[in-house]
């Protein structure tokens, strides 16, 4: 079953905090406290807003971010799944197929080389709390309430990370999940 008890216009968001355009400002504040660290997450939405088609202006930012956190000796810690997908990706049927984890695999693939710099990745964040709210409570898009579904997307996720520590692990980079 899918729907939920949120409507979908219920999940439009807006600039919030606006940490995309106020970065500087944020690492700067990072900085006055003494931080040596700051997790982050790339949108992968923004990275391929379609399948297989890149947007080097948002790789350019990212790659701003980065720079300027280590100009300011805060080591970047990057997220590359922080619960939002690219609509393409939904469409094909998301976290729900096993197929779909070879998209999710070359997007952080090339992450990870693009700013091979970085030493420390997050393949996802809470990906269990992720699938508990999405598709077994069905609060969160897709808003699925089906219990076999839940017990697949885990294992996709699960597969996708393991998939991903295999084929970028090196010795420099430490790779995980949050």
């Amino acid at each position: 079953k899918s729907g939920g008890k949120y409507p979908p216009e219920n999940f439009i968001c807006g600039k919030s905090v606006d940490h995309y355009n106020r970065f500087k400002e944020d690492i700067d504040l990072l900085a006055s406290l003494g931080m040596n660290s700051y997790r982050f997450s790339i949108e992968w939405a923004r990275i391929e807003p379609t399948c297989g088609n890149w947007n080097n202006q948002e790789i350019y930012h990212y790659r701003t971010v980065i720079d300027y956190l280590v100009e300011k000796e805060i080591k970047p810690v990057v997220c590359l799944l922080h619960f939002t997908l690219p609509i393409w990706f939904e469409k094909l049927g998301g976290w729900t197929k096993k197929e779909n984890i070879v998209y999710f695999l070359k997007f952080a693939s090339k992450m990870i080389n693009t700013y091979s710099d970085v030493k420390m990745w997050l393949t996802m964040n809470e990906p269990v709390v992720y699938s508990v709210v999405s598709y077994f409570l069905g609060e969160w898009p897709p808003c699925r309430t089906n219990p076999i579904v839940f017990k697949r997307v885990v294992k996709n996720l699960a597969k996708a990370h393991k998939k991903i520590y295999k084929v970028e692990k090196r010795p420099e980079l430490s790779i995980g999940f949050a």
